[in-house]
């Protein structure tokens, strides 16, 4: 393996240090055999910051939802997560977040078409470079972030591990349990 074939373009400073970790395995780790994995986002109970922010929004009715069409993903609840890479299902974006909202005894977060979106989140970046507001709620980069399908398919992994120990509305449930503790 040579490092010409590497080819990482982390976007934040989180994936600059598992780039650098993989880095590392790869030119520091001889004679051994080594697997990396790169599971997906994975929610639930104790989860980061980033994440209790999110839901925060859901809670205090300041998410809302970009644009009409479903956008999928393939998270992991993090009861599940030491069984597989991912739930076997792939999420709806606007379903689960719907979801976290019901628990919180709000209402679901409007949804506001893709063009309307789109002028709000480059507003705030607008406010934030010319330093009228020191953070927004939403930039470019999770703007994108939220667009984006990300799908892993591994629904074969069923037959190897068998049914999860919990289902997504039982994750959403014991998270919103969980978090609304915190406040």
């Amino acid at each position: 393996m040579t490092l010409n074939n590497i080819n990482y373009k982390p976007t934040t400073s989180y994936g600059a240090s598992k780039a650098i970790g993989e880095l590392l395995v790869k030119t520091q780790v001889h004679n051994k055999e080594w697997t990396i994995i790169r599971p997906t986002n994975v929610w639930g109970p104790n989860m980061s910051e980033h994440y209790r922010k999110f839901l925060s929004y859901v809670n205090s009715r300041k998410y809302f939802h970009v644009a009409f069409s479903d956008i999928y993903k393939s998270y992991s609840y993090v009861a599940n997560a030491c069984f597989y890479i991912c739930d076997y299902e792939p999420i709806e974006v606007k379903n689960w977040v719907n979801r976290f909202a019901f628990y919180f005894g709000v209402k679901k977060p409007i949804t506001f078409p893709y063009t309307l979106s789109f002028l709000v989140v480059n507003i705030f970046d607008i406010l934030k470079n010319i330093s009228v507001l020191k953070r927004v709620p939403i930039t470019k980069y999770t703007f994108q972030n939220i667009l984006t399908h990300y799908i892993i398919e591994n629904r074969e992994l069923h037959s190897v591990t068998g049914d999860l120990p919990f289902n997504n509305e039982e994750g959403i449930k014991i998270t919103s349990k969980w978090f609304k503790n915190l406040n």
